[in-house]
């Protein structure tokens, strides 16, 4: 690669170019590539500092690079994408909420990335992995970071850059740059290690050569702990040549880095749309999510072909809807799982959910007046139905075939309407206390109406050992009327 090629890549960082101090390191990648990865550590700083961290494509299809600024704002991560030949735009689809997302020009025109919401800090070491692969006949580029002394990652970002099969080509690099020429005696002291890229097989390369240019006076370039540095400054003394090649030492074979996982899983069934939606968090401490994998079957053993399932390759994505309405009354066992963004697929986690409709029904005040239990079972103008007794309606519907064990939250949807309006109360029988708990009020008119109500704090002491519910309906009035019920379904979540 040429130097003036080289020199090019200066381009999108904020304010003009000053290549005269500016220095660049550039690895031994080889070949076509979709991960990138590299730590970074600042020992020194000063004011309009570009260190970049990785950089790709050089004056090619989405060139572009990525690392952290000591600015005027203050310090930040950046991320930059030039626009592709074909004139379409590069478009945001996630970034982190601290930051933002805008086309930059002047230099070439693209979009970037910017935070200043996320600082990083003096002395202490960061990683930066960025992603490509094709999605929708698109390329998306992906930007995570984890704070090794928290120990926690963040994604900040996914682009969908419109053309497809773009990788990480050729020229990965790093560089420190001085982009403002502020305060040029400051010392300013960037580290490098663990650089990889993974290439097609899967199979990685290592950083384990840098070629390096810097400017001849006040700026020097090396390797200490097994980690590449720059550095410039009125008091830096260069050792060796302006220009030169370095070597670091692979750790192995490949990055090791813990396995994705689910922090947690929360099913939420509709009793009204009868489908399902299931949230899940992720633990920061491990590999960050690139997809998920959620799965609805009908055994504990997951065997089978799912009765539902949603699938995405969507690294921001912590919420799935799957459709379900055409499950009958039972229970079912949620699969979920996540691929992290090196294709390490995380455990299973487990969860489920029973629902069902009311299989018997009785009674405490009123006279039954049409239809029975099963009259309940849908939304369908099939409708059990009770004649009021000295002005009130009190009857209970019996839930069965819930399973053993705890629950996590449950709920009841009921639909109504009165031959004259009133209000009803639904309560839920709690077996530990032996009494019956209000769960909430709901107006009745003369026009079917539904609502749902959630079970009370201590969800599974209203469920039986053996799995069953009870559920109340009352109401009174002045006067003698009839109360309808359409539709009760009972739902409740392990």
């Amino acid at each position: 690669m040429s130097a003036t090629s080289k020199f090019a890549l200066c381009l999108g960082t904020i304010g003009a170019c000053h290549l005269a101090s500016a220095q660049h390191l550039w690895y031994n990648d080889a070949g076509s590539g979709d991960i990138m990865m590299n730590d970074i550590m600042i020992s020194a700083t000063g004011p309009t500092t570009y260190y970049e961290v990785l950089g790709w494509n050089n004056g090619g299809e989405a060139g572009g690079y990525t690392g952290i600024q000591d600015t005027p704002n203050g310090r930040n991560y950046i991320y930059s994408i030039w626009d592709p030949s074909n004139g379409q735009a590069i478009t945001d689809v996630y970034h982190d909420s601290t930051g933002y997302v805008e086309p930059f020009g002047g230099e070439g025109t693209g979009m970037h990335f910017l935070t200043y919401g996320y600082p990083w800090v003096l002395g202490q070491w960061y990683t930066l992995v960025t992603r490509a692969w094709d999605y929708n006949s698109h390329t998306y580029f992906g930007l995570w970071v984890k704070d090794q002394t928290a120990g926690t990652w963040r994604h900040l970002l996914t682009f969908n850059y419109p053309m497809a099969n773009i990788r990480f080509n050729y020229a990965a690099n790093s560089f420190l740059e001085n982009y403002g020429g502020q305060s040029t005696g400051t010392t300013r002291h960037m580290n490098l290690k663990d650089g990889w890229k993974r290439y097609s097989g899967p199979s990685w390369g290592y950083f384990s050569q840098g070629d390096y240019d810097r400017p001849s006076t006040n700026a020097n370039t090396g390797v200490s702990g097994n980690a590449y540095f720059m550095e410039t400054g009125s008091s830096t003394i260069p050792s060796g040549g302006a220009t030169g090649t370095l070597y670091t030492t692979a750790p192995g074979g490949s990055p090791t880095v813990a396995t994705g996982q689910l922090a947690s899983v929360t099913p939420s069934y509709s009793n009204t749309t009868k489908n399902l939606t299931v949230n899940w968090t992720t633990d920061a401490t491990k590999a960050p999510q690139f997809g998920y994998s959620i799965q609805v079957f009908n055994n504990s053993g997951y065997t089978g072909s799912p009765l539902a399932s949603a699938t995405d390759t969507a690294p921001h994505i912590r919420t799935a809807n799957l459709t379900t309405s055409s499950l009958a009354n039972g229970i079912y066992y949620i699969k979920s799982t996540i691929t992290d963004i090196f294709d390490q697929t995380s455990n299973v986690n487990g969860t489920s959910f029973a629902t069902q409709t009311p299989n018997a029904v009785g009674i405490y005040g009123g006279t039954v007046s049409g239809g029975s239990a099963t009259s309940m079972s849908a939304s369908d103008n099939s409708r059990y139905q009770v004649a009021s007794a000295s002005n009130s309606v009190n009857y209970y519907a019996v839930f069965s075939g819930f399973g053993s064990g705890s629950i996590l939250s449950g709920n009841v949807t009921v639909e109504l309407n009165a031959s004259a309006t009133g209000t009803a109360t639904i309560s839920a029988w709690n077996n530990s206390t032996g009494a019956w708990v209000n769960v909430g009020t709901t107006s009745v008119g003369t026009s079917d109406a539904t609502s749902t109500f959630a079970l009370p704090s201590s969800p599974s002491q209203y469920l039986t050992s053996t799995g069953d519910a009870f559920i109340r309906v009352s109401m009174s009035r002045s006067s003698s009327f009839t109360l309808r019920n359409d539709y009760m379904r009972m739902t409740v979540n392990r």
